[in-house]
């Protein structure tokens, strides 16, 4: 099987404005959507033959840095430009005929040199779409959020753990509560234990001023793997959270 073909034209649905996003995509075997799928739902998603292919190219094209910030700028600017492009790249890619792989997303977060850039700009867009009115509580296929937190919280491996979760930190401060619950798992997973005290002081002070959050906070802390001191602090936090 190969990728549905697009227009014949070449022409993308994004536009002139984002032409060297399309062709530098082009280059690493991604079809960027010709449509927005009123007719043809599938096409307005990416297509690629081979997630690996695409990667192993992606990774090629990341040595040049010149091509490296154009990709991460071009993508950058599409996010920003519509949720609806984002979710594009956050959904599964047309492999075949009938068939669907990994997101454009997905492919390129395993690629390192990408990685921390991509995973700084997803962030940001959980956080501007936070002051937006959207359904916080829908499924995850139809919340633009939860769907980028799980594509980081299903990382194979993560270049810059200390980063992302003092950008995860920030981010927990501006966010829903459904959306600050999956924030505090993720931060769980991925802290490293230079951090852990930090954590726990942040998530300390969010349970204090909403108790909603004793449960998926303790639930977190549990999966620590804590320093007798730290340890014994959470067993304080874990008292004081029981009923009287």
């Amino acid at each position: 099987d190969h990728p549905a073909k697009r227009s014949k034209s070449g022409a993308s649905l994004f536009g002139d404005e984002h032409r060297v996003l399309v062709a530098l995509l082009a280059r690493i075997g991604v079809e960027s959507p010709a449509t927005d799928g009123r007719d043809d739902p599938s096409a307005a998603q990416f297509a690629m033959a081979d997630a690996l292919e695409s990667r192993t190219m992606a990774q090629r094209l990341a040595f040049d840095e010149d091509e490296r910030v154009a990709l991460v700028g071009g993508l950058k600017a599409l996010w920003d430009s519509s949720e609806k492009w984002l979710r594009m790249c956050l959904a599964p890619s047309r492999t075949g005929a009938d068939s669907w792989g990994e997101s454009l997303a997905k492919v390129l977060l395993r690629v390192d040199s990408l990685q921390p850039a991509l995973v700084d700009t997803l962030l940001e867009r959980v956080g501007a779409l936070a002051s937006e009115a959207f359904d916080t509580d829908a499924p995850l296929a139809d919340s633009t959020p939860r769907l980028i937190l799980s594509h980081l919280r299903w990382l194979d491996a993560l270049v810059a753990p200390h980063e992302l979760v003092m950008k995860l930190l920030q981010v927990l401060e501006v966010c829903p509560p459904p959306v600050q619950r999956e924030v505090i798992a993720l931060i769980s997973e991925v802290a490293e234990d230079a951090q852990h005290e930090l954590v726990i002081d942040t998530f300390s002070t969010l349970m204090v001023e909403d108790c909603s959050f004793t449960l998926p906070v303790l639930h977190a802390l549990s999966v620590l793997e804590l320093q007798p001191d730290l340890a014994e602090r959470v067993m304080e936090m874990l008292v004081r959270a029981l009923p009287p």
